[in-house]
This record gives structure tokens, sequence and C-alpha cells, in this order.
């Protein structure tokens, strides 16, 4: 990671974990900005997974450019579920900020961008 005008740039892939589960109620809450040349992006959650692969995907979050949408999608039992797709809310080499609500039962995603 390094930082630059007061930007922090991490490498890419970037990859996190977080310290605890995320709670009904609480928002998990991603900030960045895409590069001009970007074609895609992929957010994904996992779940007891210490090399990212995860049998048990609580959401993924797949945003493409080229296509002009976003998509989200869970993964559990070794089976995708039902893919929704939105038109895409962000440009590319803008700033983003997603916000991803967790709920008893579902997730509720907020985007600007």
């Amino acid at each position: 990671m390094e930082e630059k005008d007061g930007e922090k740039k991490f490498n890419l892939p970037y990859r996190s974990k977080l310290t605890e589960r995320i709670a009904p109620g609480q928002t998990l809450i991603i900030k960045g900005k895409t590069l001009n040349t970007a074609k895609k992006f992929d957010i994904g959650l996992h779940r007891n997974s210490t090399d990212y692969t995860g049998e048990d995907i609580p959401l993924h979050i797949s945003v493409s450019f080229e296509k002009g949408k976003i998509s989200f999608n869970t993964f559990s039992n070794n089976n995708w579920g039902k893919k929704e797709k939105l038109k895409l809310p962000f440009k590319k080499g803008n700033a983003f900020d997603l916000r991803i609500r967790a709920h008893d039962h579902k997730f509720v995603i907020y985007c600007d961008g």
C-alpha cells in the first residue's frame, strides 16, 4: 500500500479479512476509485475461508463496465444462487461509495459513484 495526495493505493487484487462477522444492523462501507481502464471488479464476502476460495459466499458483487451492469449473487452448497442484475451506477475513473447493510436473512446494498 502507498499513499499519494491523501489517497491510499492498495495493490490489486486487494484482499482483507474482517475481524468479526457482519451482524444484522451493521453496515460494511467500501470506498474506492476505479481506473480509467477498468473493465470489471468484484467484491466477495467469503465465510470461513482462509484462502478466499470459499465454499460459502453469502454475497458476491460483480461490476462490469463492458456490460454496463452490476450483479449480485450467493454461493452455497456448491451452487450459485439466482443472479440479480441492475444498471451500473459507477463510471470508470470515478470514486465510489458502496455500502452493504446486513439484515437477518439478506443484504441491502447502496451504491453511489
